[in-house]
């Protein structure tokens, strides 16, 4: 029996050991029943973070992907519930897959047939139990964080500045001066001296500061310092709420539930330096929180001639009034107006339409017939394999084939269809590549994108251009923002 093995910790594994010692005694245990019970594992996935949802558990999606392919006979776990126990409409999602496959869900205890409707009916109420458990153990847990935030536990990353330490059992923050000299100096330079963002992060960058989790300080980075109250001694949670899209994780402020105490670390500035702060921060013309919605039609596809990063749509300014297109390396290439960028493009976009048009009259189209055959004949061996591992069975049943004979003989068949399978993909995609390469195709998808792109709104326009364009280059010499421009637009 050829069978996948699924490997995940459990709620309460979390407390204890490392997510690598469970998993790996995890295995052990299930290679010994896998042993016992005379099953072949084929490809193990290890789960080593916990997602609630099913979208933000990858290698349980590629589970089901293989399960969808009708070559397995069984999943192999420790527990049913490991397969998931969040919302019922994705515990349906991955029992219906089960079944509709034949894919039986094997564990140390007990074997479940999701074909039959009585284990079916054994997988509900088992998954029933489950999810009642699981809202136990998080009402459980929050009550837990919500008390050891409110007597000045600090529960998250250690923020710059600080290092992760504990007093009286109580998981808390101590000074870590090589960093917090920088923040001192932070304060010193936005209350006293009049710096903004940028000018302090060029400065602090210059000096050997090293934030943690990047390369160096932007103003960003900065910002978040001057507004953290960490450092004056409180403790902040629930700042932030997380939510799964499309199997992405997206963080969006929540003002109205943060919660702000007093913590039981020893503060680096002092409250009158961080009102200051606060205030000076409120009149700043800049918008202090990302809404989640595209503003810049260009994001993602104009990068700086000079250093080769992203460039970026920065708000108006007092005098400007209108968004410019900066390199996020401060200083590193002068700006222009979004606008005059977007027009400069659109204008590139027709002069290669142009181009495009005249040459398709006497283009021939583009010959994929050898990838036709290729895979036409890849098919068509794939069936064959599949009656071979069909008369394979048949011989093992007669006792023509011993049990080693018939392993031997199925991996080898397995191995072969694996391999054309994956030379079917192979040739799939090299024929789209050459019919995305016509230039008819091409051209139809410029026309389709200036047609409606003057009545789209920001978010769609990035869309339609992140279709045909694969890169924007854009250069520039001279400061001032009327200055003129160079770009070079790459196509797709």
């Amino acid at each position: 029996m050829d069978v996948l093995m699924y490997l995940r910790k459990s709620r309460a594994e979390e407390l204890h050991d490392p997510t690598e010692e469970t998993l790996r005694r995890h295995r052990e245990q299930l290679l010994a029943v896998a042993k016992r019970m005379d099953l072949h594992v084929i490809t193990t996935f290890e789960e080593v973070k916990s997602g609630e949802s099913l979208y933000s558990r990858p290698q349980m999606l590629a589970l089901l992907e293989a399960v969808s392919t009708g070559n397995y006979d069984a999943v192999l776990a420790m527990d049913v519930d490991r397969l998931g126990r969040s919302s019922m409409m994705e515990q349906g999602i991955i029992f219906d897959t089960l079944r509709r496959y034949g894919v039986k869900i094997i564990t140390p205890d007990k074997t479940i047939d999701p074909t039959k409707d009585s284990d079916a009916e054994d997988f509900e109420i088992e998954s029933l139990f489950a999810r009642r458990e699981l809202r136990t153990y998080k009402k459980r847990v929050r009550r837990g964080i919500n008390k050891s935030v409110d007597e000045g536990s600090y529960l998250a990353n250690a923020p710059y500045g600080y290092k992760k330490t504990v007093v009286n059992r109580q998981p808390t923050l101590e000074v870590y001066e090589p960093e917090a000299a920088f923040v001192r100096m932070i304060f010193d330079m936005y209350v006293n001296q009049g710096q903004g963002t940028t000018n302090i992060a060029n400065y602090i960058n210059a000096l050997g500061a090293h934030p943690a989790r990047s390369d160096k300080f932007g103003r960003t980075s900065v910002a978040y310092i001057i507004k953290n109250p960490v450092y004056i001694g409180k403790t902040v949670w629930n700042k932030q709420h997380y939510v799964i899209e499309n199997g992405v994780r997206h963080s969006y402020p929540t003002p109205e539930k943060k919660k702000i105490t007093e913590g039981i670390h020893p503060p680096i500035i002092d409250e009158e330096t961080f009102e200051r702060a606060q205030e000076i921060m409120k009149k700043q013309w800049h918008k202090k929180y990302y809404d989640g919605t595209v503003q810049n039609p260009l994001a993602g596809i104009v990068r700086c001639g000079n250093c080769g990063g992203l460039m970026m749509r920065h708000p108006s300014g007092r005098k400007t009034k209108v968004p410019f297109l900066m390199c996020q390396k401060s200083g590193c290439i002068p700006t222009t107006p979004v606008e005059n960028v977007e027009a400069a493009i659109l204008a590139n976009l027709r002069e290669q339409l142009a181009v495009l048009d005249t040459d398709i009259e006497n283009a021939v189209p583009p010959d994929v017939s050898v990838f036709d055959k290729a895979i036409s004949s890849a098919q068509h061996e794939l069936k064959s394999l599949a009656s071979q591992l069909s008369k394979t069975h048949d011989l093992l049943e007669q006792g023509l084939y011993d049990v080693d004979t018939f392993l031997e003989r199925r991996n080898s068949i397995n191995e072969r269809t694996e391999s054309i399978k994956a030379f079917i993909i192979d040739q799939q995609e090299r024929r789209s590549a050459v019919l995305a390469s016509d230039r008819r195709v091409i051209s139809a998808k410029i026309h389709s994108v200036l047609d409606i792109y003057e009545v789209s709104d920001a978010a769609k326009r990035n869309e339609m251009l992140r279709s045909i364009i694969d890169t924007v280059w854009y250069n520039k010499t001279e400061r001032k923002s009327s200055s003129p421009f160079n770009i070079r637009v790459i196509l797709r």
